[in-house]
């Protein structure tokens, strides 16, 4: 009985650390993303075990991002997604919930002739949804947790 009363203990005093990065807002123009699911259109979804991330900094991209899914034209990025590219943002809202922040965030790039539209939903500073859908390709859903870059 002790030790339960012990790990409930713990549990809770960690819990309001957790929930504080539920309520403070990513910097739109700062953060990194270490995505560890993929969600494709056309096929199952996967747990990834090798490291990839997104990168936003600024007024650019860099990601590094595997990709399923059926195109229309001929891609020369047939092992994923892997580049550093400027981009243009489109829409960025911020909503307030009752016990978190959620941070939309939409933006386009180009790299080697195709464009790519990028949207994260990011809760907190501590998890993110990212929809990735290249100009003639079907979408691929990642999701991961917002990291402090220097890890």
């Amino acid at each position: 009985m002790k030790r339960l009363l012990l790990i409930l203990t713990v549990l809770l005093a960690a819990f309001p650390a957790l929930a504080q990065n539920e309520r403070e807002a990513v910097d739109p123009n700062d953060f990194k993303v270490d995505v560890n699911h993929m969600n494709p259109l056309r096929f199952p979804s996967k747990v990834l075990t090798d490291t990839y991330s997104v990168v936003v900094r600024n007024d650019s991209v860099e990601v590094h991002l595997p990709y399923y899914g059926q195109r229309q034209t001929v891609s020369f990025n047939s092992d994923g997604l892997h580049f550093k590219e400027p981009f243009t943002v489109q829409k960025l809202k911020t909503k307030n919930k009752k016990k978190y922040v959620v941070t939309d965030l939409t933006f386009r790039t180009r790299h080697k002739g195709e464009s790519y539209t990028f949207h994260f939903s990011i809760w907190g500073k501590s998890t993110a949804n990212l929809d990735v859908k290249p100009e003639n390709g079907d979408v691929c859903g990642y999701s991961g947790d917002v990291v402090k870059e220097d890890e």
